[in-house]
């Protein structure tokens, strides 16, 4: 019996057992062949780069290499691990790409012999702000020493500034800031599309002076958006998920 301990690959290959005999030919030996493959798990090469930046209409091909016995299987993902119907084998190509291609994509290796190996990329897309307000109307009682909140949904790339705006009686619009009177943050969520932030603003002790018209304003080098929300003693929400 031949036993082998601590496997490895190089363990594989051809073996034989052979029964000597005395006084008899070498050649007229009994013997038994067997050939031991030894399966080894995938390991996969990293991409050239682990961060993309494209413009709209460019394109992007990413090779994904990796290694194992038998020789592994490649499928592409993304973001929510759904196999893309063009990611088949090692090879990923993406072209005119928009907006809607930017996000998380992943090269899965695998062979049946665990575990399987997977690299990733993340691809950014140059695009121009969106915004979109989560309530198009708030609203808060005065007097009562009572906060209301305004919230924005925005995205665009590369990096956006985002400022908000209150339209006064004269209809000009100036800029508020983060201060004794609102609370201004931009934060992410993982309900939000890749690249998409929240930004809001708090408005403490509301008072009359308050009701007004409100948007949020973001930009970057490819262009500019904003969004308004009104604010009055009325409150209705159309997106429960934000609202409080």
């Amino acid at each position: 019996m031949l036993i082998i301990s601590n496997l490895r690959e190089e363990d594989g290959g051809r073996y034989q057992c052979i029964v000597r005999r005395q006084g008899v030919n070498h050649k007229k030996w009994p013997s038994k062949s067997a050939t031991l493959n030894v399966k080894v798990p995938p390991t996969i090469r990293q991409l050239d780069k682990s961060v993309y930046e494209l413009d709209e209409g460019g394109s992007l091909s990413l090779t994904c290499k990796a290694y194992g016995i038998p020789s592994p299987d490649f499928t592409w993902t993304r973001g929510n691990r759904k196999p893309l119907p063009s990611g088949q084998g090692s090879l990923l190509r993406l072209t005119n790409v928009n907006a809607d291609d930017r996000g998380y994509y992943t090269c899965v290796a695998d062979n049946q012999v665990k575990p399987s190996a997977s690299v990733s990329a993340e691809i950014h897309v140059k695009f121009a702000p969106t915004c979109q307000a989560v309530e198009d109307h708030v609203g808060q009682a005065q007097n009562r020493r009572l906060s209301t909140k305004m919230s924005c949904i925005v995205a665009g790339f590369p990096d956006l500034i985002i400022t908000w705006m209150k339209k006064g009686h004269g209809g000009q619009w100036r800029e508020i800031t983060d201060n004794d009177k609102y609370d201004i943050s931009v934060s992410t969520s993982i309900n939000l599309k890749f690249d998409e932030k929240v930004t809001s603003v708090t408005i403490k002790n509301v008072q009359a002076n308050d009701y007004a018209q409100y948007k949020c304003v973001a930009k970057n080098r490819l262009g500019e958006c904003s969004s308004e929300i009104q604010v009055s003693g009325m409150y209705q929400c159309f997106l429960a998920l934000f609202c409080r």
